[in-house]
């Protein structure tokens, strides 16, 4: 029986399907995406928002500041990037109260769980999305 290799990991063996004439032997085989790849593409991260996740998830309640010192980035870079992963529900702020009366804000990941639940759907969400688009879309070609 063979099997095709690529670069990563392939979650489908065509030799059963090419052996056969049915309309599964067309199939492409499917990368199994790492953690990084299904992150990027379901949420449309960078390697700098990896970059801050992966600071925030070594220090629970680490500040902008000491995320910038960390990844050795911008203040300003490392907000935006604190910000998307907000919006995506992979990390959470909590604002302390400076005695001095300034404010600032520490950051956590969510445990392993609620990375997975939010993840999880969120490439639920996806695959439903991305099965509309190429049912919807326009196959005809315009040969003018």
């Amino acid at each position: 029986m063979s099997s095709r290799n690529h670069d990563r990991n392939t979650v489908l063996d065509l030799s059963a399907a090419e052996a056969s004439d049915a309309p599964d032997a067309t199939r492409a085989a499917v990368e199994s995406p790492s953690f990084d790849e299904a992150v990027k593409t379901v949420f449309g991260l960078n390697d700098r928002d990896l970059a801050t996740l992966t600071a925030i998830q070594s220090k629970p309640g680490i500040t902008t500041t000491d995320i910038a010192d960390v990844i050795d980035r911008d203040r300003s870079n490392v907000t935006r990037s604190v910000t998307v992963l907000r919006e995506t529900g992979l990390v959470t702020r909590r604002r302390r109260i400076m005695e001095d009366g300034g404010y600032f804000y520490e950051h956590y990941a969510e445990s392993t769980e609620g990375v997975e639940r939010v993840l999880t759907d969120a490439i639920e969400r996806w695959a439903r999305d991305a099965v509309e688009s190429v049912a919807t879309f326009d196959w005809t070609v315009d040969d003018s």
